[in-house]
C-alpha cells in the first residue's frame, strides 16, 4: 500500500478493494493455470465511481505499473451494438480478448503479489456513459449494455477475468452534494461533501438493474477538498515541472482548478501553460528552475 500511496493521493477505499480485487485474480490464475484447477469460474467486477479529475484512470494506470497485468482498455462511449458499422461492438470485443489472451505465455510462471500479475484485467471507462442515450429512439444503452451482459456473463471463455469500470455520474455527483463552508487551507474555503451514491440511483442515471446486478463491488472515489488539492499542487505536480511559485500564483491556480470543475487535470493543464510561458519568455533562474512572476 505505501508504494501505491506514493503513486496515488488518497482514494484509501478504492485502492484497497482493487488490491484485493487483484490479488483475487492472481490466486484463481495459479489454480487454473498451475493447478488446473477453475473452480471459480466467476468473474471480478468492480465499478469505480467519482467525479470526473479525481483520477479513476490514473489509480488504474499506478496499479499496472506495480503489478504489471495484461490489461485491456475500453472507453464505454465507443461500444456499438451488434450490426452497427461504427465503434466496437460485442463480438469485437470478444475477439480483441481472445487475441491478447493467446498473445500471454501459454504456461506462465506464479509470480508473487508483489510480482507480474497473469490474469488479464479489462478497464472500462467512461461507465455512466452507457447510461445515456445518443440515439432519439433511446434504446442505444439498452442494447449495448444487454450485448454487454453476454459477454460478462460467459464462464467458459472468459472465466476469471477481472472487468473495473470507471464512471464519473456527473449528475448523480450534482444532485448529491452540498456546498457548506469548511475549515479550509485558505480563508473562506468552501468544501462539497457528498453523500454515498446508491444503486437506485445508478439505475435511475440509465444502467440496468441487469447489468449493475453483474457488478460485486462499487466503491466512491475520495472528492477532494482545497486543502487537498494544494497539497497535490505542491507535493506531487510542482515536483515535475522546472517551475517556481509564490504563494498567490498557488492558490490562484488552485480556485481556477475548483471552479473548473475538471479536477487534477486542471491543476496539469495550468502548470503546462505556465511552464510553456516560461520557456518562451526564457525567464531562467540560476537552478535552471523557471520563474513565474506573480501579477
Amino acid at each position: 500500500m505505501k508504494t501505491l500511496d506514493e503513486m496515488v493521493y488518497g482514494h484509501k477505499q478504492a485502492k484497497k478493494v482493487l488490491q484485493v480485487l487483484l490479488k483475487r485474480s492472481q490466486e484463481r490464475y495459479y489454480r487454473k493455470c498451475v493447478l488446473g484447477k477453475n473452480d471459480h469460474p466467476e468473474t471480478l467486477k468492480c465499478l469505480l465511481l467519482g467525479p470526473s479529475g479525481t483520477g479513476k484512470t490514473h489509480l488504474i494506470q499506478s496499479l499496472r505499473k506495480l503489478y504489471n497485468f495484461p490489461l485491456i482498455s475500453l472507453d464505454a462511449t465507443q461500444l456499438m451494438p451488434t450490426g452497427n458499422g461504427e465503434g466496437t461492438n460485442i463480438k469485437q470485443l470478444k475477439k480483441l480478448i481472445k487475441d491478447t489472451a493467446q498473445d500471454l505465455t501459454k504456461e506462465p510462471e506464479y509470480h508473487s503479489p508483489e510480482g507480474a500479475l497473469n490474469q488479464m484485467v479489462i478497464f472500462v471507462d467512461e461507465f455512466d456513459k452507457l447510461g445515456n442515450s445518443f440515439e432519439s429512439s433511446g434504446k442505444w444503452n439498452q442494447h449495448v449494455q444487454a450485448n454487454f451482459l453476454t459477454l460478462i456473463d460467459d464462464k467458459e471463455e472468459f472465466s476469471g477475468l477481472s472487468w473495473i469500470f470507471a464512471g464519473a455520474f456527473s449528475g448523480l455527483y450534482e444532485s448529491k452534494s452540498a456546498v457548506k463552508n469548511s475549515i479550509g487551507f485558505f480563508p473562506g474555503a468552501q468544501e462539497k461533501h457528498v453523500e454515498e451514491i446508491t444503486d437506485a440511483d445508478i439505475i435511475k442515471a440509465g444502467i440496468i438493474p441487469e447489468m449493475l446486478g453483474r457488478i460485486s463491488l462499487i466503491v466512491q472515489l475520495d472528492t477532494f477538498s482545497e486543502e487537498d488539492y494544494h497539497k497535490i499542487l505542491c507535493e506531487r505536480l510542482l515536483p515535475n515541472y522546472p517551475l517556481s511559485l509564490c504563494p498567490e500564483k498557488i492558490e490562484e491556480i488552485v480556485a481556477k482548478a475548483l471552479k473548473s470543475g475538471q479536477g487534477i487535470r486542471s491543476l496539469t493543464r495550468q502548470l503546462e501553460m505556465l511552464t510553456i510561458d516560461a520557456e518562451f519568455e526564457e525567464e531562467e533562474l540560476e537552478d535552471n528552475c523557471l520563474a513565474l512572476y506573480c501579477k
